[in-house]
């Protein structure tokens, strides 16, 4: 909270708070923009409570706006962390395990950064912690209230991403399951039938209260939902192994191969393994998952991290900037890593685990805390290497664009003129200038006519700016890679400086 005015606008914010406003003016207004809007089929689940805070608090200055958004993202990111913590508690009956599954998802360096700025991916990924608390309660307690909450829990995470129909079909076909367990059994079958109807209603209700793009014709309207998100309109280039190449064409193993780079490699280790285990012993035991809650929710967490991948290489989906459309499988990968840690028997393997587990932690911290708020532009062991500028030559570092605020504050700091003309690489700079207190913004005019300075977060153009050594004043390194520089041109009045 202390630090949350380092953080950058993201490319995609602007669009996102659209998204909410004009989904916001259709509810409240009666505005019909919404029916002919470009991204009318987006979910609103989070980006319209985040226009009605908006409203509530009267925020108008673009930096106070900017600053509650991010707020509001973190603080929803540790809330659904703290479901987490009690759903493993739940699982596992044990604190330890329980930490150890929060501590893997914040100190994950792209994830802890994006909790902040990314309104999109994030409370998506977030949200799954507390669908799997109530289905677990649900399958545990066979309470009507779990199923009611779960249905409207799944039914916001789909809002906020199509993808969150998988929990939906899981908790249906093991209530269809339970039927025909308990066919012997007439008051069960009454209970689950109740349990089915009450889980399914609550979900369409909650779907279809806080999706206003439903309001008209909603079954028809689902069905273009699942259709855009499968192919979906962006086919811009991607920066791939030191390729361009098109959204729409890169190759099947893209986001596989960016989780494995990204994520610290102890995780990623024990990880697999513990995959692989829970895999044996479902196939193993292809009965005893359907009578146990435990494993009925390895089933669960299997289903949720592999197929998403298998989804979005047979569907050949649009991905880009790196696994982000896909962090919302990181905390079925985390329980799995958690089942696995809570099946080892020996205790002196267990321990190893352990130990493996916080020498990670311990190695990770230092990297967020010197890196910050720039965490994100993060490589494990696998491609990382200590050429200058190796990876940014590879792969997109700071894509969305978030360290454009430091670039424009530097320059605020080291030029004192009523009037800054300043040219930027890619949109963000433009966007990051409303994070800048309202009296140093009117100081910097965007433009591409006889600009005072450039600054640059290198999409699309990986190679270093031909402006000349001298006129780079100013630049952020992350793991040996400039992720963003300023040149100064010709006319502007400032003292070269590094960070």
């Amino acid at each position: 909270i202390f630090n949350l005015s380092d953080d950058g606008i993201s490319w995609d914010e602007e669009a996102q708070r659209e998204i909410g406003t004009v989904s916001y003016n259709y509810l409240v207004h009666d505005d019909p923009q919404l029916l002919k809007y470009r991204d009318r089929d987006y979910g609103v689940a989070f980006e319209l409570p985040l226009i009605g805070l908006e409203k509530l608090f009267g925020l108008e200055d673009s930096r106070d706006v900017y600053l509650m958004r991010h707020l509001v993202t973190h603080l929803f990111f540790l809330f659904c962390l703290w479901c987490g913590y009690w759903l493993i508690f739940g699982l596992f009956k044990n604190h330890w395990l329980a930490a150890i599954g929060v501590l893997m998802v914040v100190l994950h360096p792209h994830i802890y950064a994006h909790s902040f700025f990314n309104t999109k991916d994030i409370p998506f990924m977030s949200m799954f912690f507390v669908c799997f608390l109530f289905i677990f309660k649900s399958f545990q307690h066979h309470r009507y209230v779990h199923f009611i909450i779960a249905g409207a829990a799944i039914a916001l995470l789909v809002n906020l991403r199509i993808m969150g129909i998988m929990p939906l079909g899981l908790v249906v076909f093991f209530l269809i399951a339970d039927l025909v367990l308990n066919r012997h059994d007439n008051d069960a079958r009454i209970k689950t039938w109740r349990s089915l109807l009450l889980f399914l209603l609550s979900f369409w209700v909650a779907l279809y209260f806080s999706w206003p793009y439903l309001y008209d014709n909603p079954l028809d309207k689902i069905g273009t939902v699942f259709s855009n998100m499968s192919s979906f309109r962006w086919t811009n280039k991607v920066l791939y192994f030191g390729k361009l190449i098109k959204a729409n064409e890169l190759p099947w193993h893209y986001p596989i191969v960016w989780f494995g780079i990204s994520t610290p490699l102890v995780y990623l280790l024990i990880g697999l393994i513990s995959t692989g285990f829970a895999a044996f012993h479902v196939l193993r035991h292809p009965l005893q998952w359907l009578k146990t809650n435990l494993d009925r929710q390895l089933v669960i967490y299997l289903v949720c991290f592999l197929f998403p991948f298998a989804a979005v290489i047979v569907l050949d989906s649009v991905l880009y900037d790196g696994w982000r459309h896909l962090y919302f499988i990181y905390p079925a990968f985390v329980m799995l890593v958690l089942f696995g840690i809570h099946s080892i028997k020996k205790k002196n393997v267990r321990f190893g685990v352990y130990a493996a587990l916080l020498i990670s932690f311990a190695l990770t911290i230092p990297h967020m805390a010197i890196n910050h708020p720039f965490q994100h532009v993060f490589f494990n062991v696998l491609i990382n290497r200590s050429e200058t500028n190796h990876e940014r030559r590879l792969f997109e570092l700071d894509y969305w664009g978030v360290s454009y605020r430091e670039g424009l504050q530097e320059i605020l700091r080291h030029n004192n003129s009523r009037e800054i003309r300043v040219h930027t690489w890619n949109k963000p700079g433009h966007y990051n200038l409303k994070l800048i207190p309202r009296a140093d913004r009117k100081r910097i005019h965007m433009t591409a006519d006889e600009p005072n300075y450039f600054i640059t977060a290198y999409r699309w153009h990986p190679d270093d700016f031909e402006f000349g050594e001298s006129a780079e004043i100013y630049s952020i390194q992350v793991q040996n890679n400039t992720i963003l520089s300023v040149f100064k041109l010709e006319g502007a009045d400032s003292e070269p400086k590094k960070h």
